[in-house]
């Protein structure tokens, strides 16, 4: 009796991982099997600059910490939940997504401009950058958002031109374009 009762857990154990996987699947590729835009890790939120209002940045001065979002308002862009602090700036965000979109998936700028040189080391060498700290490590420069981690943001603004172009060209050649790729979720394992 325990020799069966084994063999059927055992089979539910696999149909259930089999379906699991199918699901994975089918959620991140597209009909031909394609994966569009890089999703490295499989969180249930997705949640993009740890929560953050993207749209608020553009409103604040520069010494101003960030403005938290609300569930409450929230919207799923690029495979990642964005939070707002207003049903107005999630408005704003609907109705131009890259415009307030972080520069280089929200990971942090000054790390794109520095690490890793080719896709197929950050690959096999996460992180893209170190976490970022969105509360006070964050610039609003030429119409475009940048995020860093909490110790590079003083070294990120002396040099900032010329991280900028490093940082556009690695993450050009990553995903092709600069707006695209993967949007930082908090999670940077392939």
């Amino acid at each position: 009796m325990a020799a069966i009762f084994n063999s059927r857990l055992y089979l539910v154990v696999v149909v259930v991982m089999v379906i699991a996987l199918q699901c994975t699947y089918a959620r991140n590729h597209d009909a031909m099997g394609h994966d569009p835009v890089p999703n490295y890790c499989q969180y249930t939120i997705n949640l993009a600059a740890k929560g953050y209002d993207v749209v608020a940045y553009f409103s604040l001065d520069a010494k101003s910490n960030g403005t938290i979002g609300s569930s409450e308002h929230s919207f799923v862009f690029n495979n990642a939940t964005f939070h707002f602090s207003s049903v107005q700036n999630m408005v704003m965000f609907k109705s131009n997504p890259w415009k307030y979109h972080p520069a280089f998936g929200g990971f942090c700028a000054f790390g794109m401009a520095k690490f890793p040189s080719t896709l197929k080391e950050l690959q096999q060498h996460p992180p893209i950058g170190p976490p970022i700290c969105p509360l006070t490590q964050w610039t609003v420069f030429n119409g475009t958002l940048y995020l860093n981690d909490c110790a590079t943001r003083d070294q990120w603004l002396a040099n900032r031109d010329t991280f900028i172009k490093d940082a556009v060209d690695r993450w050009q050649s990553y995903f092709g374009m600069q707006h695209g790729g993967p949007t930082n979720i908090d999670c940077f394992g392939p």
